[in-house]
C-alpha cells in the first residue's frame, strides 16, 4: 500500500482541453503542458512519462515545464521535432514511433532550456560567424547529449527501444559514448564532442545558416558581437547543480572538426562579404577568416566510419 501510494504521489493529475474541446484527464511525470486532439493527448502524456523514467530526460522535462512549454503533434514538419523559442512550443512528428519520439522529447525539451537560459538560434546576424557557428552546434551537441543519456538511463532500466532507435540515426554519437562509458570517462563531454564527428549533419545546419544569412538578414550592424567559446560552453553545457558537465578546454571549439566548414560554406561567406562591402559599406566580418575548410578527404573518412560502426551493429558487437 505504502508503494502504491509513493507512486501516485510521483503523478500530476492533469486535466487538459483538447482541441475538440473535451476535457481530458491524464497523470503526468511531469506537469508540462499538452496540446492536441483527445487521442494526441493521451499519447502525449505517455510520451512525457517514459521520457521522465529516465532520470536526466525528467530534469530535462522540469526545465521545460517551468519555462512555460507546450508539448503538440504537428504534421507538417519535415524532422523529427523542433523547438519554437517564440511561441513556447516542443512540437513531434507524430509520424515516427514512440520509441523515436521519447530521444526527440528529450532533445527538444533540452532547447527549451537553452531558450530559458538566452540562448537563441532565432537573432542569426546578430554575432560573428564564427560566434553563431559555436554556438549552433554547441546548441545541437548538448541537445543530442541528452536525448543520447536519457535513452541509455532508459535501457539501464530494461526499456532499451528508445536508445536502439537513437543509437541506429546516429552512431557516431553513440559510438562516442560508449567507448567513454566503457572506459569510466565522462561521458557527458564525449557525447557532446562525438556529434561533431558526423561532417553530414554539420553540413545541413550550415546550408539552413546560409539560407538564413542570404534571405532573412539585411542589417548593418549584422556580425558585430562576440559570443566567445567559454561563454557558450557555460550557457549551453549546463546542469542542475550549475556546473556544467563539459571538462575539456572549451577553447577547442574554435578549432579542427568543431569550426570546420565545408568549401562551398567559405565561398558563400567571402562572396556575401564582398557584395555587401561593395553596395552598402559593409565592414566584413573578419571572423571567417579563422573557419577551416573540411576537406573532402574528412567527408569520406564520416562515411566509412559510420559504415563501419553500423556494420558492428547489425553483428550484435
Amino acid at each position: 500500500m505504502e508503494n502504491e501510494k509513493s507512486v501516485k504521489a510521483a503523478f500530476y493529475t492533469k486535466v487538459v482541453k483538447s482541441e475538440e474541446n473535451s476535457l481530458v484527464s491524464v497523470e503526468l511525470a511531469v506537469p508540462i503542458k499538452l496540446s492536441g486532439t483527445v487521442d494526441e493527448i493521451y499519447r502525449l502524456s505517455e510520451l512525457v512519462n517514459k521520457t521522465a523514467k529516465s532520470e536526466l530526460g525528467k530534469e530535462t522535462l522540469e526545465i521545460a515545464a517551468k519555462a512555460g512549454y507546450t508539448v503538440g503533434f504537428v504534421d507538417t514538419l519535415f524532422c523529427f521535432g523542433s523547438c519554437n523559442d517564440i511561441k513556447k512550443t516542443i512540437n513531434l512528428n507524430p509520424m515516427f514511433s514512440d520509441d523515436k519520439l521519447v530521444g526527440t522529447l528529450a532533445h527538444e525539451a533540452r532547447h527549451a532550456g537553452q531558450f530559458s537560459r538566452g540562448a537563441s538560434t532565432s537573432a542569426v546576424g546578430n554575432i560573428s560567424v564564427k560566434s553563431q557557428i559555436m554556438l549552433d552546434r554547441a546548441m545541437e551537441a548538448d541537445a543530442q547529449r541528452t536525448a543520447c543519456i536519457a535513452t541509455w538511463e532508459l535501457k539501464q532500466k530494461g526499456d532499451e527501444n528508445a536508445y536502439k532507435e537513437f543509437a541506429l540515426k546516429y552512431p557516431l554519437i553513440t559510438n562516442s559514448f560508449e567507448k567513454a562509458v566503457k572506459k569510466g570517462e565522462n561521458a557527458d563531454t564525449a557525447v557532446f564532442k562525438g556529434w561533431y564527428d558526423d561532417d553530414k549533419m554539420k553540413s545541413i545546419y550550415e546550408d539552413t545558416y546560409r539560407y538564413q544569412v542570404e534571405y532573412e538578414m539585411d542589417d548593418d550592424t549584422m556580425f558585430r558581437k562576440e559570443y566567445t567559446s567559454k561563454e557558450i560552453v557555460a550557457d549551453i553545457c549546463f546542469t542542475k547543480d550549475g556546473k556544467g558537465y563539459f571538462t575539456d578546454s572549451h577553447k577547442i571549439l574554435e578549432q579542427g572538426k568543431f569550426l570546420d566548414v565545408e568549401q562551398e560554406t567559405m565561398d558563400f561567406l567571402q562572396k556575401f562579404m564582398k557584395e555587401r562591402k561593395e553596395r552598402d559599406g559593409f565592414t566584413p566580418d573578419k571572423s571567417i577568416d579563422e573557419l577551416p575548410i573540411r576537406s573532402d578527404a574528412s567527408i569520406a573518412d564520416t562515411q566509412k566510419n559510420t559504415a563501419v560502426i553500423m556494420a558492428k551493429a547489425q553483428k550484435g558487437r
